[in-house]
Formats: C-alpha cells, sequence, structure tokens
C-alpha cells in the first residue's frame, strides 16, 4: 500500500528518496525492488534492452501484481513489461546522482541460476547399491618443504588427529583408511592409525591422489600466472583421481563398505585434491578451488546418496585441534578444471593397464600392506572405464567473479580510508539443539553452547572477536549467551530480526523431498537477501578498528548455507547440498579488493562426537 501511494502520488515525494523510503519500511521484497527500478528508470532514464533481457516476467505472481500495478500506472512513458527481481542496496546518500541512483538498482540484477543437478554424475544410474557413502578427506599434517617429512607441529596434529578419529569410529565406525603415496600423507595416516587398532594396521595407497599443484587457472584470478601447460596434466590426475574415488557405492561391493557396521572411508590426501573432490561431487564450478581454505589434519566429510545427490557435512574442521597446532592460514593452491576429456581419459587408461598386472582383482593402484582389505574403487581395465570417462559432459564453468559484488569498490579503492585494507573475517555460527514444543535450547543444547564458548575463547585469545550478533530467537539468543559467559565482560550482544531463520530460502537444486508451493519462498527469499546484503560485505569506514578481529553471527543453518553460497558467488539453489551441525563455526574471510574465502564450514570439531547433533528434537 505505501508503494502504491508513492506511486500514484509522484509529487509528494523526490523520486531519490523513494528507495531510502522503500528500506524504512521494509527493504526485503523483490516485487519492491522491481518497483523501484521501474519508477526511478522511467524517471531519470529508459533501460537499454541488454539490461532486460533474460529477466523474468513476474507480472503473472499475485504478490506482485499490486506492485506492479502502482508502478505501471506511474509509468506513462515506458510501461513496465517485463521487470526483473532485483533488490535495492544501501545508497551513500539521499542526494545521490540520478545516475548513480540508477545504476545501483539495476547493477545488481536476478543471481544467476546454476546448472540443473545431474543425478547420474558417476554414471552408475541403475547400478548403485542402496547405501550412502560416507567419505571422510583428511589433509596430511604440517611439513618440512626441505625433507617432505612431517614436522614436529605435524606429527603432533596427526596423533590428534588419531584420537579424533577414535572418537568417530566408536560412533559410526571406520572401515578403511587409504592415503596418497606422498611422504608426508603415508606419515599423517600411520600416526593417527595408532589410535585406530581394529585396522589392524593396515592402509592402502594411491598415487593418484597425490598433490596436483595448480592445474587450471582460479577465478577470481591469482596474482601470479602459471603457463597453461602446467595445468594440463595436473588437471587429468585430478579427475581420474575424482572418478574413481568419489561416487556411489555398487550392488555388488555394497556388502565390503558396510562391513561391520562401519560407514566411513578415511582418505588421507593435500588440500588441492580436497578442493577438487569438493567442488567437482558438488558440481560447482572446478575454477572456484580458491575460494576454500584449509587447515593441516583438518576433516572434510561427504555424503554421497543412492539418488545420486551428494551433501557436504563439515569442510576444514579443525575444531579439535588446540590452537598451538593451528599455524598460520594462507590461501592454497590447487583444484583442476574437470573438462579434460579425452587428456584424462588417456592418463587414466595409460595408469591403470600399468597397473593392471601389479594389482589383484584390480582393485589398488597400490598396497602399502598386501593384507590390506580391499579398498572400493572402480573398476580399472573394462571396457566400459574409457566409455566412463568420455560420456561424462564436462562441468560447465562458472561466471567471472564480481569483485564488487557489495558494491563498495568505491569505499575500498579510496586511498583516504582507514579500512582500506582491513580483511573481514565473519564467525556464522548455528545455535544449539533446541526443542519444537517451547523454541528453547535442551540439556544437550546448553552443553554444545557451553563447548562454543570455549572454542569461541580461543579464537578470541588469538585474534579477538570485536561483536557478536545473534537473531532475535530464543534458541540463538540463549546460545550466544551461554558462548559469553567464556567471553570478556565488555563484548556486548546485539540483535538482527533478519538473522531469523528463513525456511526453505529459496527452491533447492537437486530438488528436496517435500514439495513447497512456490508462494512459499517469496518474502523468505528477499529476507535471506537483505540479511546477506546488511552483514556480508567487506570492511566500511566506520566499521570501528582496523585491526582483523572476528565478528561473531549467532543464527540458524538455512541462513547460513545462503550466505555461503551467495559469498562464495555459488548458485544459491545449492544451499542443500551442505548440512551444519549444531553450535558448528562457518568462517568466511572478505578481502579488500572483492575475493572471498571459506576457511571452514560446519566445523564442529571443538564440541565431542557424543554431543554432536543436526536435528531439532519435536
Amino acid at each position: 500500500r505505501y508503494v502504491f501511494d508513492l506511486s500514484t502520488n509522484a509529487t509528494a515525494q523526490s523520486p531519490l528518496q523513494w528507495p531510502h523510503l522503500l528500506s524504512r519500511v521494509g527493504l526485503p521484497c523483490a516485487a519492491l525492488g522491481a518497483a523501484a527500478a521501474a519508477l526511478v528508470s522511467q524517471s531519470h532514464s529508459s533501460p537499454s534492452p541488454s539490461q532486460s533481457d533474460g529477466r523474468s516476467d513476474c507480472s503473472s505472481n499475485r504478490f506482485c501484481k499490486p506492485l506492479l500495478a502502482g508502478a505501471a500506472s506511474a509509468a506513462t512513458a515506458a510501461p513496465l513489461t517485463a521487470a526483473a527481481p532485483i533488490y535495492i542496496n544501501p545508497l551513500p546518500s539521499v542526494d545521490a546522482s540520478p545516475d548513480s541512483l540508477h545504476s545501483n538498482l539495476r547493477c545488481c540484477g536476478p543471481l544467476c541460476r546454476g546448472a540443473k543437478w545431474n543425478r547420474n554424475w558417476d554414471v552408475m544410474e541403475g547400478q548403485a547399491g542402496s547405501q550412502v557413502r560416507h567419505i571422510v578427506l583428511i589433509r596430511h599434517g604440517r611439513y618440512s618443504l626441505a625433507s617432505s617429512h612431517l614436522d614436529d607441529m605435524g606429527r603432533e596434529q596427526a596423533d590428534l588427529l588419531g584420537i579424533r578419529l577414535a572418537e568417530l569410529h566408536a560412533k559410526h565406525g571406520i572401515a578403511r583408511l587409504m592415503s596418497s603415496n606422498s611422504t608426508r600423507a603415508v606419515e599423517t595416516s600411520e600416526l593417527a592409525m595408532r589410535h585406530l587398532p581394529h585396522l589392524n594396521g593396515k592402509r592402502a595407497e594411491d598415487p593418484m591422489l597425490r598433490e596436483i599443484g595448480c592445474p587450471c587457472p582460479p577465478e577470481p584470478p591469482m596474482n601470479n600466472y602459471r603457463a597453461e601447460y602446467r595445468y594440463h596434466e595436473g588437471s587429468a590426475l585430478a579427475e581420474a583421481a575424482f572418478r574413481r574415488h568419489i561416487h556411489r557405492s555398487s550392488r555388488s561391493d555394497e556388502a565390503q563398505i558396510v562391513a561391520n557396521g562401519a560407514k566411513l572411508e578415511v582418505i588421507v590426501c593435500h588440500a588441492n585434491v580436497i578442493r577438487y573432490f569438493i567442488c567437482r561431487a558438488l558440481q560447482f564450478p572446478p575454477e572456484a578451488w580458491l575460494r576454500f581454505s584449509l587447515d593441516h589434519c583438518s576433516i572434510t566429510w561427504l555424503s554421497i546418496f543412492p539418488s545420486g545427490e551428494v551433501c557436504l557435512r563439515s569442510f576444514s574442521d579443525s575444531g579439535y585441534l588446540p590452537k598451538r597446532c593451528l599455524p598460520s592460514r594462507l590461501l592454497g593452491f590447487g583444484l583442476s578444471c574437470a573438462a579434460v576429456g579425452a587428456a584424462s581419459a588417456a592418463l587414466y587408461t595409460e595408469l591403470s593397464s600399468s597397473a593392471a598386472s601389479s594389482a589383484p582383482d584390480n582393485k589398488l593402484m597400490s598396497v602399502a600392506d598386501p593384507s590390506a582389505p580391499a579398498v572400493y574403487l572402480r573398476p580399472v581395465t573394462s571396457d566400459q572405464l574409457l566409455n566412463n570417462l568420455r560420456c561424462c559432459d564436462p562441468v560447465l564453468p562458472g561466471t567471472k567473479w564480481n569483485n564488487n559484488w557489495d558494491n563498495r569498490h568505491w569505499r575500498t579503492t579510496d586511498s583516504s580510508s582507514s579500512n582500506n585494507n582491513k580483511i573481514r573475517s565473519i564467525i556464522l555460527v548455528r545455535h544449539g539443539r533446541f526443542h519444537h514444543s517451547d523454541r528453547l535450547l535442551d540439556d544437550l543444547g546448553r552443553r554444545q553452547a557451553e563447548q562454543l564458548g570455549n572454542r569461541l575463547a580461543q579464537l578470541h585469545r588469538r585474534y579477538g572477536i570485536s561483536r557478536i550478533i545473534s537473531s532475535s530467537a530464543p534458541r540463538a539468543v540463549q546460545t550466544a549467551e551461554l558462548a559469553m559467559r567464556y567471553l570478556p565482560n565488555n563484548l556486548k550482544r546485539q540483535e538482527c530480526h533478519l538473522l531469523t531463520e528463513v525456511g526453505w530460502p529459496c527452491p533447492p537444486e537437486p530438488p528436496g523431498a517435500h514439495f513447497v508451493p512456490e508462494f512459499y519462498y517469496h518474502d523468505r527469499a528477499a529476507r535471506a537477501e537483505a540479511a546477506f546484503r546488511r552483514h556480508i560485505h567487506r570492511a566500511d569506514d566506520d566499521a570501528g578498528e582496523s585491526t582483523n578481529e572476528l565478528e561473531v553471527f549467532v543464527c540458524h543453518r538455512n541462513i547460513i548455507r545462503y550466505m555461503v553460497c551467495r559469498a562464495l558467488q555459488l548458485p544459491p539453489e545449492a544451499w542443500l547440498r551442505f548440512s551444519v551441525d549444531h553450535c558448528s563455526i562457518t568462517w568466511l574471510d572478505l578481502y579488500p579488493d572483492g575475493r572471498v574465502c571459506l576457511r571452514c564450514f560446519g566445523d564442529s570439531g571443538h564440541v565431542p562426537v557424543s554431543l554432536l547433533s543436526k536435528d531439532n528434537v519435536r
């Protein structure tokens, strides 16, 4: 009604004030953005055909009709025929020029849609079994570049990794462990296996899991360019390793995967191999590898379902490591391009044929212990292998990285800015477990919040925490207040209603198990986008301290999923490919030049395995 009044009484308000007035009465509605864009466009300049190409028509949406009617009544020169779901960005001032206003409204068009989920991505349609595969990918410990052996810190990391794996084995069971044949990976796995006596010291090796360097140009680009020929071999090797190890269980070997009730398959390898596997398994553009960062001996957990769906349960989970075992984090290198086609097939076939005579039953490339249990791998000598490698369509490349994704380029490039070199480090925390009857934390949820407080206290001592913001939901407020008991008293909690649970922020791809009508997403998608634009952006001049302290947001899992996808410029509909445990930590680094790096996702290493949970009590 308010927008309609503005549009029909155009003389009452200056068009330049409409976006600010709209933001005061509720901002996060796509239809408001479309109406405002149309009104401002009509008042100042007509949009070019290129600006409206490919935008969806929302005139049939019953929520948009009143707003579009109001806009149409005022638009006499250029009627609105195909409005785009444009969200309004905050403007520097009400006195902004018409050109800058029009640019601000239209520069952030509809989010790019990703490709449809390919359920037969591993070419196992009709052959997949009925069990879920749980693959735990572990990066090796810290090592010396001079000797390639683990240093003292790396050995301590590997020993603590073994303790954590023993806890996971007690709850889920570990069926097998394998590693690359690199010295650092072998040493890490052997040290960890001291805490896994049920494996009897049996470990398999695969040379295709070795480090792949930097096999494809990343997007956004890195400063030091590598010649194209250097990516050639690494990209083929990475794709061959992915197709061999990351796939659904088969009917013939399913009994082997779930032997003795064990669920987990552990692979100790390298950072760039893990990055590549994650992007390929989640069907993200491979060139996005530089948007991820991995700690030494961190745990990454992939679940592969018989239907062909894949879920990332955790990424770079290193919360179980004490502060002394967490060296400075650096952006790594790696992740190859998956579109390698015949090169990958040729290399894989060559490796397979050379190993066929030495690998019994074609199960292993190499085995550290002849009595080690056979590791479930794809066949490597059958004619079907070559067909599998060739029939898979290459992964579609993603769009170019938008360095000005938050419309703050004018601030970060200003030489007078005090924060133009500041990295914003954002910690996203999911609340503890709660009961649906009263929406309050249960006993387990309170214990999880206390463990979270201990972890935040460690992070505060090392990096400093500048502020804590929670959603207004009681479970998030409780979690934040319990955790803050372990932090200095001068830290005060703030609340933001935009951070409350949004349900499903947008239709997921692949689709969820339950049908949700389109109108369900209408306000939720807009509110999730509003929360993202308010909180996830580069540092402002008025952000306070210039040091790179942490900002903690205690909110909800779907908000976290959505914000991660948006920050990494991945398709938002991919949000359901992630899983978030209660009181887990997700860490985003936002750089002044517009780059974004995911340092960890769903890190729950600070929570004992016996206290882990992801579903609430009904």
